[in-house]
C-alpha cells in the first residue's frame, strides 16, 4: 500500500511496462513520473524509419504512464515546455540543486596562463568539441604566448591517438579520472570552467532535452563558464537565457571568444 510511487519515464518500453505493472498491482495513492530525456518525440532520429517505428511504441507507453501521474517532473525548462504541450499537462521543473556553499566574488587574475578546466564525459561527440578547443588554444598560445591552459578530467576511455590529440605540452593535459571530491577541488582552483556539447548534428538531438548535472556544479563553483555547443539544445539555451556563461554556438567562434577573454579579463 505505497503512499507515493516515483519513477523515471524511460525511452525503452520494457522499463515503462514494469512501472505500469507496479501501478496497476499496488495502486499507489500518488504517482509521480520524471522525464529527464527526450523519450516522447520523433526529433532524435527524424530520418531513421526503424527508430521511428520503435519510438511509436515507446511514445504509447510514455503517454499511458503520463495519464496516470498526479504530477510529472521535467529536468529543464525546455523539457517542460515540450512535454506540457505534448501531453497537455503542467509539469514541474526539478534539476540537481546547487551546492549549499557561499559563492565568493572572483576576478580573473593577471598572471598567465588562464586555467580552463573540463570535468566530465567525452562521449556523444564531446571529445570532438574538446579537441577543437585544444586546437584553438594551441593557435592563441603560438600567436600571443602562454595565455591559456586546459586541464581535462574524464573517466571516458580514450585511445592513445585521441589522448595525444588533446594532451599538448604547454596547452592542455588529459588527466583521466579523479574522485568526485577532487573534482570539486579542481573546479574551485580553475579560472574558467568548460562545458561542451557535440558541435555537429550527429548527436545533437540525443542531448536536446537533457540537462547536465555539471551545470549546477559549475554554478556552485562561482567561476566563469565557457559553454561550447549548438544553441538549440536545452543546456546551451539555459546558459544564454540566464546569461550564465560565455557561449560559443559554433566551433568557428571559439578563437574570437578566447581572444576577447584574453583582452578583456
Amino acid at each position: 500500500n505505497p503512499e507515493l510511487f516515483v519513477f523515471p519515464i524511460e525511452s525503452y518500453g520494457y522499463f515503462n511496462r514494469i512501472n505500469q505493472y507496479l501501478i496497476d498491482k499496488y495502486r499507489p495513492q500518488k504517482v509521480i513520473g520524471f522525464l529527464w530525456d527526450d523519450n516522447f518525440t520523433y526529433k532524435q532520429h527524424p530520418y531513421n524509419i526503424f527508430a521511428r517505428v520503435e519510438r511509436f511504441f515507446v511514445r504509447r507507453s510514455v503517454k499511458r504512464l503520463v495519464v496516470q501521474c498526479d504530477k510529472v517532473l521535467a529536468i529543464c525548462p525546455k523539457m517542460k515546455s515540450e512535454c506540457d504541450k505534448e501531453f497537455n499537462i503542467n509539469s514541474i521543473v526539478v534539476t540537481k540543486p546547487r551546492k549549499e556553499v557561499d559563492i565568493l566574488p572572483y576576478n580573473l587574475p593577471n598572471n598567465r596562463p588562464i586555467r580552463l578546466v573540463y570535468t566530465g564525459s567525452l562521449v556523444i561527440g564531446r571529445y570532438g568539441t574538446i579537441k577543437a578547443l585544444v586546437e584553438v588554444i594551441q593557435k592563441i598560445n603560438h600567436d600571443y604566448g602562454n595565455v591559456f591552459y586546459l586541464d581535462v578530467y574524464s573517466q571516458t576511455p580514450l585511445t592513445s591517438r585521441q589522448i595525444n590529440a588533446i594532451d599538448i605540452s604547454g596547452c592542455s593535459r588529459f588527466n583521466g579520472a579523479i574522485k568526485q571530491s577532487d573534482v570539486f577541488v579542481e573546479q574551485q582552483n580553475s579560472d574558467i570552467l568548460v562545458f561542451v556539447e557535440n558541435m555537429n548534428n550527429t548527436f545533437n538531438n540525443v542531448a536536446r532535452l537533457s540537462f547536465s548535472t555539471k551545470i549546477t556544479d559549475y554554478l556552485s563553483a562561482g567561476r566563469t563558464i565557457l559553454a561550447i555547443g549548438p544553441d538549440n539544445i536545452s543546456s546551451i539555451e539555459y546558459f544564454k537565457e540566464e546569461d550564465a556563461a560565455v557561449v560559443c554556438p559554433s566551433s568557428n567562434v571559439i578563437y574570437d571568444v578566447l581572444l576577447n577573454i584574453m583582452n578583456n579579463p
